[in-house]
């Protein structure tokens, strides 16, 4: 049984002062990044399920929000954006050049994964930047990312990479069967590293030495000459090239203090297959922002482009600011006697024209009534009318 009034599981209202903190930080966004060549667009709510199904893993599909249409199709709620973004350029950018670099603000919509988590509907912003391959397009998106958080005030943050190429490359040097390579795959993108030494005490014990040597490997990009001393294979050797120039690049842009590498570190999603990275700041204890390389997207829709991004949750950066962010739209008030009501919506209008949000409160208060009325209110300022062409300014 459930009161008429409440709202469905997992969704939530935003009242003012939540709305006007992600309102500043969407204006923040809507600043920075068209500044790096980025383009805001949106997608449908919904859209068919075997869309927006391709390319992503088993776990997100068990979390979309499905539903049947009037015509007995199979539809879903976006999960995430970077499927229905693919299919933009597929369908409708087919025949223009690329790069495409896109951005966007809106909802998701998936059940939860973890326990207890009560959220079904997800305010995210992200970019898609297709038709770069290479570490450059990596190191752009990441450096974006970071210059994001910089701006925002965001301290005390890292950004993990790890190397989808790498892992698979190591695979292939240790000579680890498919079947076997799946499941640490699986138990990696999970962090189940229970299971994952579990598998890996399988294989004989100098595989298992180095294997567990390269994957517990966690810190900047010295270790990636540490690992170099534990592979021999030309597709790890170029893999951790490749990271090599990823450092070089972000050194550039001045963020390589805020990367961290961690060669134990996978997404969870089947269509990556280059470098990924997800953020964590100091006192949240989860990831709200991630992405990575994602080639194998786009040719199963028909255009063979290479592509990286990133997606960032809103309410994870609203709980890292939490009071940092500056709320301008406070509003003042007009209090006036009834006498003096016409000058009060003069002077009112006057403030309008102005651009200061502002309303009127026409009630006989004496001063300290009317500091009280406005401090309930979250009032900032008062214009208290006590006589004509006479007003008291108080600031709450």
């Amino acid at each position: 049984m459930y009161n008429m009034l409440e709202i469905p599981w997992g969704l939530k209202d935003l009242l003012p002062e939540e709305f006007e903190k992600r309102l500043y930080i969407k204006q923040k966004i809507r600043e920075l990044f068209p500044l790096w060549g980025y383009r805001e667009l949106t997608t449908p709510t919904f859209e068919y399920f075997s869309v927006l199904s391709m390319g992503i893993g088993e776990d997100l599909k068990s979390q979309m929000i499905k539903f049947i249409d009037r015509n007995g199709q199979i539809m879903a709620l976006r999960p995430e954006f970077t499927t229905s973004i693919a299919r933009i350029i597929a369908t409708k950018l087919s025949s223009s050049l690329p790069p495409f670099r896109f951005f966007y603000l809106d909802n998701i919509f998936r059940y939860p994964k973890e326990k207890g988590v009560n959220k079904r509907e997800i305010f995210q912003t992200g970019v898609e930047l297709v038709g770069e391959g290479g570490v450059r397009a990596d190191a752009e998106v990441v450096s974006l990312l970071a210059t994001l958080l910089d701006e925002l005030g965001v301290k005390d943050y890292k950004i993990i990479i790890g190397s989808t190429s790498f892992f698979r490359a190591l695979l292939d040097e240790f000579e680890i069967q498919p079947q076997m390579g799946e499941l640490l795959k699986h138990y990696l993108s999970i962090r189940d590293f229970v299971s994952f030494y579990n598998v890996l005490d399988t294989l004989p014990k100098e595989k298992k030495r180095n294997l567990r040597t390269i994957f517990s490997l966690i810190g900047d990009r010295e270790a990636l000459d540490e690992i170099s001393l534990l592979v021999k294979g030309d597709r790890t050797k170029s893999a951790l090239s490749e990271l090599r120039k990823f450092c070089k690049i972000v050194e550039y842009y001045g963020i390589l203090g805020n990367l961290e590498f961690d060669f134990s570190f996978l997404r969870d999603m089947d269509y990556y297959t280059g470098i990924v990275f997800e953020l964590f700041v100091e006192g949240i204890g989860y990831s709200f922002a991630g992405g990575g390389r994602y080639d194998n997207l786009l040719p199963k829709m028909g255009v063979d482009y290479p592509a990286t991004g990133f997606a960032l949750e809103m309410g994870g950066l609203l709980e890292v600011l939490d009071n940092k962010i500056p709320l301008e739209n406070g509003v003042s008030l007009v209090v006036s006697p009834s006498s003096y009501e016409r000058y009060a919506i003069d002077f009112l209008q006057k403030k309008r024209r102005e651009r200061e949000p502002i309303e009127l409160k026409v009630a006989n208060f004496e001063k300290e009534e009317a500091i009280e009325y406005a401090k309930k209110r979250y009032i900032k300022r008062v214009y208290l009318i006590v006589g004509p062409e006479k007003i008291e300014i108080i600031d709450i």
